[in-house]
């Protein structure tokens, strides 16, 4: 179990917050507390990957995403926002999908990341293969429906 969930998730962490009228004393308060601070860590360490791995919002692309979510909660206030097909609409996979796997490649050969020896595709291929796949189910190919 410990397995599947770590494929997701960087961790799980149980705080038993006890109903108010059957604990006595400060419990309630304490446990409140402890859910608040482990929030805050998983929040904390959560920012720091994004920023160590360059996924961290600027400005710019919270202001798009909260436009994309103003609009669609604007047409459909009950139907749940999707940040993915906001990020597609905004960043479409373009018909030269072929140069941004190049560049990619060019670029983290000259990262310095990666051993010499190394052939970048065998560490692009699951990316590049995931990306064409999310294409292929978002577009419903190759019977498209409507």
């Amino acid at each position: 179990m410990r397995d599947l969930v770590d494929c997701y998730y960087s961790g799980i962490e149980v705080v038993c917050i006890p109903h108010h009228k059957m604990a006595e004393g400060p419990l309630v308060v304490e446990q409140y507390k402890k859910l608040y601070s482990a929030i805050e860590g998983a929040v904390k360490r959560t920012g720091e990957v994004r920023n160590v791995n360059g996924l961290l919002w600027n400005w710019n692309e919270l202001e798009m995403y909260l436009g994309y979510a103003f609009d669609h909660y604007g047409q459909h206030p009950t139907k749940p926002f999707d940040f993915l097909n906001a990020a597609f609409r905004h960043f479409p996979v373009r018909s030269n999908f072929h140069t941004h796997i190049l560049l990619a490649a060019l670029r983290l050969k000259n990262s310095n990341t990666i051993a010499l020896n190394v052939d970048v595709f065998d560490i692009l291929a699951p990316l590049v293969s995931s990306s064409i796949l999310l294409d292929v189910c978002r577009k419903r190919l190759p019977n498209k429906r409507t």
